[in-house]
């Protein structure tokens, strides 16, 4: 598995996470259309020979602070370290980078990103209410051994 950090994502690059976002996330509006409103988009993809198995997407929300706001692991490769990869991967492109702290939400229906984020050292700062219900809110501060 190869874990590629690219630090502007293109439209060609949202074309390629397509098929696996709506095969995980079966959503009426395309990858692009949701990313369009959003600042400039940094993608962690992981990549077995040429067939992308899972994605992590985020942007700045401050000086020092990042936000990872959208994640797909292929549901073949669940459970197979694909998304611990993608996270270490991130982490480290962000620590490079300068920020302080990564921000995410997920949902309690998403418990595989919630034990996966309280794994890799996140911590449960809140909740709040969205569109689709709950969302959890998780903060990580960045070290050098996180």
């Amino acid at each position: 598995m190869k874990v590629q950090v690219t630090e502007e994502a293109d439209e060609a690059l949202l074309a390629r996470l397509e098929p696996l976002y709506q095969r995980v996330f079966s959503d009426v509006r395309t990858l692009q259309e949701k990313a369009a409103a959003k600042p400039a988009l940094h993608v962690t993809a992981a990549w077995e020979r040429e067939t992308l198995i899972g994605f992590k997407i985020g942007y700045r929300t401050g000086a020092t602070t990042f936000y990872s706001w959208l994640g797909a692991v292929d549901p073949d490769r669940r459970r197979a370290g694909v998304g611990s990869a993608l996270m270490r991967g991130q982490h480290e492109a962000l620590r490079k980078q300068g920020y302080i702290s990564v921000c995410m939400k997920t949902m309690n229906r998403w418990r595989g990103m919630l034990i996966l984020a309280l794994k890799h050292e996140f911590f449960i700062t809140g909740t709040e209410e969205g569109e689709k219900g709950l969302k959890i809110v998780l903060e990580k501060v960045l070290t050098e051994r996180s």
